[in-house]
């Protein structure tokens, strides 16, 4: 079957892309002719030629501001879009996201063609969510516009692949049946990212073999005002205490840590490929996650949770939606209140002992070998769309190219 898969976010970048693109080759792999259509990442970069591994990725080249482009609003884009599926025929539309570079598009060919249209729902935009966090003009516009778009999207949709089980319930409500939705996860890159042994790569990247080492990994700016006063009520519990931080820029970073005097205890390395993210995070002792209980934690399932378990070190992180569901199913981690000082206690509680923490790291492992390994969840997915199209069109079938029962509905293990 021919898929098509649709993200605002620029190649190379973000958690609808990383999402794409591990699904897509996993797609691709079985069998499938897959497309993936993102964001250019600059005026500058050559459109991609040809296909990997199956994968054909394509992008368009839209003069619109940056900004413009890499948040889905861009008319151009769009435009672009729309037109290359008026030429194109696909069986499978999958928009992640609901941004009018996304969600217009793929609702536009749907109409035009027989093409079962299923959105991907990984974060919550609109009110309750996002939005919430959002400063209160951007709310007012951005929150309200996210909110509409957001609900129209997934309403008209075939089929909803959704992270949450709060994602679900408010799909539910909407009037969505139970039938059109699959509960999915966030995955892990068990392949690109594996553990690894610590010294070789701290020597690698320059850093102290004696030092305690706590990750901190993503672009998300979200919890970043949680994640510094950890350190800081750490830092003086363990003198060898540091904070390594992957992707984003450094300066906020370093603004936010010199006000507690801590720019020394500050290694940052910039964004990376993940066929390079799992040297970094084998140098960790301890991966951070802060998720306190609000809205949009609840309903989100972050990346960098398979990123972490797939490196084989423990977790820490809060009694959250979906980061409580995994650390509690794989036994990851620790749970710890969502405040500095019982995160630090926590963290170094693992830091102290390195057998519990060896232990917790192969639990999480072996979970992401288990349950959240890309080829599994996108098996569970084709065998959702197959299931789709069966029930959509009588008498026309898309073989699932995979023999993995489908979770629908389900939680993570098969449960109820």
């Amino acid at each position: 079957m021919r898929l098509l898969l649709l993200t605002h976010n620029p190649a190379g970048v973000g958690a609808d892309y990383i999402r794409a693109v591990s699904l897509g080759r996993e797609f691709a792999s079985a069998g499938h002719a897959v497309v993936l259509v993102a964001t250019a990442p600059d005026l500058r970069t050559p459109r991609p030629q040809g296909a990997s591994g199956g994968l054909r990725e394509l992008w368009f080249l839209d003069p619109s501001p940056a900004r413009l482009r890499r948040s889905g609003l861009s008319p151009l884009e769009v435009l672009q879009r729309t037109r290359f599926l008026a030429r194109e025929r696909f069986d499978v539309l999958i928009a992640f996201g609901h941004r009018p570079a996304v969600s217009f598009p793929a609702l536009q060919a749907r109409r035009r063609t027989e093409a079962v249209y299923v959105g991907d729902w990984a974060d919550l935009w609109g009110p309750g969510g996002i939005a919430d966090e959002r400063t209160p003009p951007l709310r007012f516009v951005m929150g309200n516009l996210d909110g509409w778009l957001e609900k129209r999207a997934r309403m008209q949709a075939d089929g909803l692949t959704v992270v949450s089980e709060h994602l679900v319930r408010l799909a539910r409500s909407w009037g969505i049946p139970q039938p059109r939705i699959h509960r999915t996860m966030a995955g892990a890159d068990v392949v690109r990212i594996f553990p690894q042994p610590m010294e070789d790569l701290r020597l690698r990247h320059g850093i102290d073999l004696e030092a305690h080492i706590l990750l901190y990994s993503g672009l998300s700016r979200y919890d970043r005002a949680h994640v510094v006063p950890i350190l800081a009520a750490l830092a003086p519990l363990d003198p060898k205490a540091k904070l390594l931080v992957v992707g984003d820029s450094s300066k906020p970073w370093k603004v936010e840590l010199r006000k507690h005097s801590l720019e020394d205890r500050l290694i940052h390395l910039p964004h990376l490929p993940h066929d390079q993210l799992g040297g970094v995070l084998a140098c960790a002792d301890v991966m951070l996650l802060p998720f306190p209980d609000r809205g949009l934690n609840q309903a989100r399932f972050p990346n960098r949770l398979g990123d972490y378990l797939a490196a084989g070190r423990p977790i820490v992180t809060n009694p959250t939606g979906e980061a409580e569901r995994l650390v509690r199913q794989s036994g990851a981690g620790l749970l710890a209140d969502p405040t500095a000082e019982a995160m630090a206690q926590a963290v170094l509680k693992l830091f102290d002992d390195r057998d519990l923490a060896i232990h917790l790291g192969r639990g999480g492992r072996q979970y992401a070998e288990q349950v959240l390994a890309w080829p599994i969840l996108a098996g569970q997915m084709l065998q959702f769309l197959g299931t789709l199209a069966a029930r959509g069109s009588p008498g026309r079938s898309l073989d699932p190219g995979a023999g993995v029962e489908s979770q629908t509905g389900t939680e993570p293990g098969g449960r109820s």
